[in-house]
């Protein structure tokens, strides 16, 4: 039996009020950058989105282009993936949803992980490379995977009000990078 915590008003969410403010949210970013997987033809095309001066670093083969396409090539789907984690029929634990929605969340996890992996690498030339800049971008990953391990935890454990507030809190933490581009 669980004990009840500060999180348990999270049960009173309603799921539809949570597919809407993150599922929606999430698919109307990532959608539209799937094609800056394309680094040459679309990212960093004359009329691109990138930051001027962005480019220089993934024009030629190397570390940071690599770094690029695996932050993209990871995040992208998990984010797609996400949003399939906050429909409702997903989270009732009955006619196999809850073991959609474990190896979904597996999934995503792993994407995740590699997503966080690379943009510590890209950390050290995104927008300038300013002191404040790689500070915020490491903090916020940092974070990012704090509560991707607490959400773990509390799964493992059982503990499925703590789950929800963890996983909650990493996509609203990464979330400031959809109201920033």
């Amino acid at each position: 039996m669980a004990v009840p915590t500060r999180f348990a008003m999270l049960r009173s969410i309603p799921p539809t009020l949570l597919f809407v403010t993150f599922a929606v949210i999430t698919a109307r970013f990532s959608i539209p950058r799937l094609p800056y997987l394309d680094i040459d033809r679309i990212y960093c095309a004359a009329d691109s989105p990138s930051v001027p001066g962005e480019c220089y670093w993934f024009a030629p083969s190397g570390i940071y282009r690599w770094a690029l396409q695996l932050h993209l090539g990871s995040i992208l789907p998990a984010a797609l993936l996400a949003c399939v984690q906050f429909l409702p029929s997903s989270l009732r634990p009955s006619v196999g949803y809850d073991k959609l929605h474990r190896a979904n969340g597996y999934l995503i996890i792993f994407l995740a992980l590699i997503a966080s992996a690379s943009a510590f690498v890209l950390t050290h030339i995104a927008l300038g490379a300013t002191f404040h800049t790689r500070f915020g971008i490491s903090l916020i990953n940092f974070m990012f995977l704090l509560g991707l391990y607490r959400a773990y935890a509390a799964v493992r454990n059982s503990r499925l009000d703590l789950h929800r507030a963890w996983m909650l809190r990493a996509c609203s933490w990464v979330s400031r990078f959809y109201f920033r581009s």
